[in-house]
């Protein structure tokens, strides 16, 4: 292999190198962003794409659809960012 094409492996190397490890810290800070307890929800408003919102209120929580229907949800558990 001639320098020229080693030098080119070696900034493509270099720069996958970098984008990965961007990756992984990125991901890293998100995923420890999660909540301790469900308590620190209170008072949040989540949009979905179709107009659907989830709320958590001291009261209960509800989920509101579309077409205005509402849910009221009881949260049984919550685990490792996983509300039930």
């Amino acid at each position: 292999m001639t320098k020229t094409v080693k030098r080119i492996l070696a900034v493509i190397l270099l720069v996958s190198v970098v984008l990965l490890v961007g990756c992984f810290i990125y991901t890293g800070n998100r995923l420890t962003g999660y909540p301790n307890g469900v308590e620190s929800y209170d008072g949040a408003v989540f949009e979905g794409k179709d107009n659907t919102i989830v709320a958590f209120k001291k009261t209960g929580t509800w989920y509101g659809t579309a077409d205005e229907e509402v849910i009221l949800l009881e949260i049984t558990d919550y685990s490792e960012g996983v509300i039930t």
